[in-house]
């Protein structure tokens, strides 16, 4: 089980840095990305394509009850699709009020001491199993991208 301890967003340099290779995934249909790293004391770092949600997201600390992490912490798997989410907290519902994303699905990676999520979001209706295979090698490419960034900002400044 993952614990839960403290929640923030990501620096301003890594945020831009992040937002350049979201870009580059807008091209490809991906309509929202987050990205979040929890260490195994439990610190989370988010970054948030849309930046409005992300402090949204912070500032109700959301993360403590967050769906994606309940759905992992009950099935240990590395692709979970947000459609059979448990949502208690209409987490689900404001992120889609927010950013406009009607599926979406995350990718985990486990990174040394470190738990990396992968959030894809989109604004159409797809089929998240075709586009997780038609796309997979770009995808893990990005997401090794995202951890990279994220992970060596981590490593330096807060663990």
């Amino acid at each position: 089980m993952l614990p839960r301890s403290s929640s923030q967003g990501i620096p301003s340099e890594i945020q831009a840095k992040l937002d350049l290779f979201f870009t580059d995934l807008q091209n490809i249909g991906v309509f929202y990305i987050g990205h979040g790293v929890i260490n195994d004391k439990g610190k989370h770092t988010g970054y948030f394509s849309n930046k409005e949600w992300g402090a949204h997201y912070i500032d109700n600390q959301f993360f403590f009850h967050e769906p994606i992490l309940g759905n992992f912490q009950e099935n240990q798997i590395d692709l979970i699709s947000w459609t059979g989410l448990k949502d208690a907290h209409s987490i689900a519902k404001q992120r889609k009020d927010f950013t406009q994303v009607t599926s979406g699905m995350t990718l985990y990676k486990k990174e040394g001491d470190f738990n990396t999520f992968f959030n894809l979001g989109f604004n159409d209706e797809i089929d998240l199993a075709k586009f997780a295979f038609l796309k997979r090698d770009l995808l893990l490419a990005y997401f090794h991208i995202f951890n990279d960034c994220h992970l060596q900002w981590r490593k330096q400044t807060l663990d």
